[in-house]
């Protein structure tokens, strides 16, 4: 009976990062969906393996940013598929940028909940802890189409960031 875990992580919290890391190794999803992959996808093992032999500060493996998710989609022989995108129009406000970039998240989310279900598979995705805020705020707006659409779901279960660095409830 397939789910889909969407965990909350506090990038910048090591134990944040290892404790979703144990979560997912313990889960052994089909599918890793994460915002720091942006929108790479990697649907084999091969594919893993050479974004991982080109691996450089600033590419799209970076050993900065996002080796380890590489690294345990290899190792968990999963899919990685990155459910994020750059919003790069100074124009836009953080709040645009946010709406854009949820919206986009929460569409990728979407096609991989059916794939839940049509497929019968645990996947796990992992965003931003802010990116399943419960509230309103003044610089963010809205609480998180995520949480709106997907809380509901008797095949998500969302797990927000344990962190003491959370940023908003």
């Amino acid at each position: 009976m397939g789910f889909l875990y969407i965990f909350g992580e506090t990038h910048g919290d090591p134990s944040d990062v290892r404790r979703i890391e144990r979560e997912t190794r313990r889960i052994q999803p089909a599918v890793i969906a994460h915002e720091l992959l942006y929108d790479d996808r990697c649907a084999s093992l091969a594919g893993i393996n050479f974004r991982l032999s080109k691996c450089k500060k600033g590419g799209i493996c970076d050993p900065d940013l996002n080796k380890d998710i590489y690294e345990l989609g290899r190792d968990l022989n999963a899919q990685l598929i990155g459910i994020d995108i750059e919003v790069d129009n100074p124009r836009l406000s953080l709040k645009q940028k946010f709406a854009i970039r949820e919206r986009h998240m929460s569409d990728e989310l979407a096609h991989l909940l059916k794939r839940v279900e049509a497929e019968d598979i645990d996947i796990v995705a992992v965003v931003g802890d802010t990116h399943l805020r419960s509230i309103q705020t003044k610089e963010l707006g809205p609480s998180s189409p995520i949480v709106q659409k997907f809380s509901y779901s008797k095949k998500v279960v969302i797990n927000r960031s344990t962190s003491s660095q959370a940023e908003i409830p």
